[in-house]
Protein backbone atom coordinates (compact mmCIF):
# COMPACT_ATOMS: atom_id res chain seq x y z
CA UNK A 1 0.00 0.00 0.00
CA UNK A 2 1.53 3.01 -1.08
CA UNK A 3 1.85 5.79 1.63
CA UNK A 4 1.13 9.77 1.14
CA UNK A 5 4.67 11.61 1.13
CA UNK A 6 3.33 15.34 1.58
CA UNK A 7 2.51 16.25 5.41
CA UNK A 8 0.08 18.27 4.04
CA UNK A 9 -2.37 15.42 2.61
CA UNK A 10 -0.54 12.66 4.74
CA UNK A 11 -2.67 12.94 7.31
CA UNK A 12 -2.20 9.89 9.61
CA UNK A 13 -2.01 6.80 7.03
CA UNK A 14 -2.09 5.40 3.78
CA UNK A 15 -3.92 6.85 1.02
CA UNK A 16 -6.62 4.65 0.56
CA UNK A 17 -7.63 4.91 4.29
CA UNK A 18 -7.49 8.37 4.23
CA UNK A 19 -9.36 8.63 1.39
CA UNK A 20 -11.86 5.86 3.27
CA UNK A 21 -12.76 8.02 6.20
CA UNK A 22 -12.42 12.03 4.44
CA UNK A 23 -9.91 14.07 4.78
CA UNK A 24 -9.61 16.61 7.59
CA UNK A 25 -8.43 19.77 7.17
CA UNK A 26 -5.98 21.61 8.88
CA UNK A 27 -6.32 24.13 11.61
CA UNK A 28 -5.15 27.67 11.36
CA UNK A 29 -2.38 28.14 11.93
CA UNK A 30 -1.87 24.68 11.48
CA UNK A 31 1.56 24.26 8.93
CA UNK A 32 3.70 20.41 8.49
CA UNK A 33 6.95 19.56 7.25
CA UNK A 34 9.56 17.14 7.71
CA UNK A 35 11.73 17.13 10.32
CA UNK A 36 15.87 17.72 9.25
CA UNK A 37 17.44 16.48 12.67
CA UNK A 38 16.47 16.08 16.29
CA UNK A 39 17.40 16.64 20.14
CA UNK A 40 15.97 15.11 22.65
CA UNK A 41 16.44 16.31 26.40
CA UNK A 42 17.26 13.40 28.31
CA UNK A 43 17.14 15.21 31.88
CA UNK A 44 15.25 18.28 31.49
CA UNK A 45 16.83 21.82 32.97
CA UNK A 46 15.27 23.50 34.88
CA UNK A 47 14.03 20.26 36.79
CA UNK A 48 10.80 22.03 36.95
CA UNK A 49 10.16 22.16 33.24
CA UNK A 50 8.75 19.41 30.75
CA UNK A 51 11.68 16.47 28.92
CA UNK A 52 11.32 17.82 25.69
CA UNK A 53 11.63 16.13 22.21
CA UNK A 54 12.24 18.81 19.28
CA UNK A 55 12.59 18.23 15.73
CA UNK A 56 13.80 20.67 12.94
CA UNK A 57 11.30 21.53 10.67
CA UNK A 58 11.14 24.32 7.99
CA UNK A 59 14.52 25.30 9.65
CA UNK A 60 13.65 26.21 13.27
CA UNK A 61 13.49 23.62 15.73
CA UNK A 62 9.60 22.69 16.98
CA UNK A 63 8.74 20.69 20.50
CA UNK A 64 6.98 18.46 21.84
CA UNK A 65 6.59 18.82 25.34
CA UNK A 66 7.18 15.34 27.50
CA UNK A 67 7.27 11.81 24.63
CA UNK A 68 6.70 8.53 25.80
CA UNK A 69 9.14 6.04 25.72
CA UNK A 70 7.17 5.26 21.88
CA UNK A 71 7.78 8.21 20.33
CA UNK A 72 11.52 8.41 21.25
CA UNK A 73 12.25 5.38 20.02
CA UNK A 74 10.12 6.04 16.66
CA UNK A 75 12.24 9.18 16.31
CA UNK A 76 15.89 7.38 17.13
CA UNK A 77 14.88 4.73 14.82
CA UNK A 78 13.60 6.98 11.87
CA UNK A 79 16.62 8.75 12.18
CA UNK A 80 19.03 6.02 12.41
CA UNK A 81 17.50 5.06 9.23
CA UNK A 82 17.21 7.95 7.30
CA UNK A 83 16.93 6.25 3.83
CA UNK A 84 13.97 4.16 5.02
CA UNK A 85 12.07 7.00 6.98
CA UNK A 86 10.81 10.17 6.92
CA UNK A 87 9.75 12.03 10.42
CA UNK A 88 6.89 14.17 9.23
CA UNK A 89 5.70 17.12 11.80
CA UNK A 90 2.18 19.32 12.15
CA UNK A 91 3.14 22.60 14.24
CA UNK A 92 1.68 25.99 15.41
CA UNK A 93 4.36 28.15 15.94
CA UNK A 94 7.26 26.62 17.78
CA UNK A 95 4.62 23.35 19.54
CA UNK A 96 4.18 19.75 17.90
CA UNK A 97 0.79 18.67 17.44
CA UNK A 98 0.76 16.73 14.89
CA UNK A 99 3.58 13.55 14.15
CA UNK A 100 4.02 10.38 12.01
CA UNK A 101 7.33 7.86 11.15
CA UNK A 102 6.66 7.10 7.13
CA UNK A 103 7.96 4.92 5.51
CA UNK A 104 9.51 5.11 2.35
CA UNK A 105 9.49 1.89 0.48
Amino acid sequence: MKQVTDPLFALTGPKEVVKERGALGLDAGVKSGIAMEYWLELLQYPEESARSLWLNVDNQWRRLHSPNAQIQNQIENAFAFPKMFDVLVWYQEEKIVGLVVHSKS
